[in-house]
């Protein structure tokens, strides 16, 4: 997504899509497969959604973090707090697994419960 809101890639068509939904959930891999910084790889999408409209920039939004099953459990709180705490990120964030399912019930009904909000403010 780096550069979508200077139109590279699908950048403007992706961004425009985005400014239609109610909400944004941003799932973002603690450990990329690429061997990126996930902090990085979190702020640089935040700011292009925030360069490119503030209105979409303002959307509510969940974050979920992905991949934890790849972290040994003694580890797993220290690195997600350390994440959160360098990317300065104060809403609800979810810890999941998308391969073996671990958080996603959770991530759902908060998702349910977030869209819900926001009808009820509509």
């Amino acid at each position: 997504l780096e550069k979508a809101s200077e139109g590279v890639g699908l950048g403007f068509e992706f961004l425009k899509h985005l400014s239609r939904a109610k909400a944004l959930l941003h799932v973002i891999d603690i450990l990329p497969a690429d061997g990126s910084d996930p902090a990085s790889n979190y702020l640089t999408i935040e700011a292009e959604l925030k360069k490119f409209d503030d209105k979409l920039f303002e959307k509510p939004r969940l974050l979920a973090i992905n991949k934890i099953d790849l972290i040994q459990e003694d580890q797993r709180d220290k690195i997600i707090k350390d994440f959160l705490k360098t990317v300065k990120y104060k809403g609800n964030a979810f810890n999941i697994s998308a391969l073996n399912g671990m958080g996603c019930k959770s991530l759902v009904f908060g998702l349910y419960d977030l869209i819900e909000e926001k009808d009820e403010e509509e």
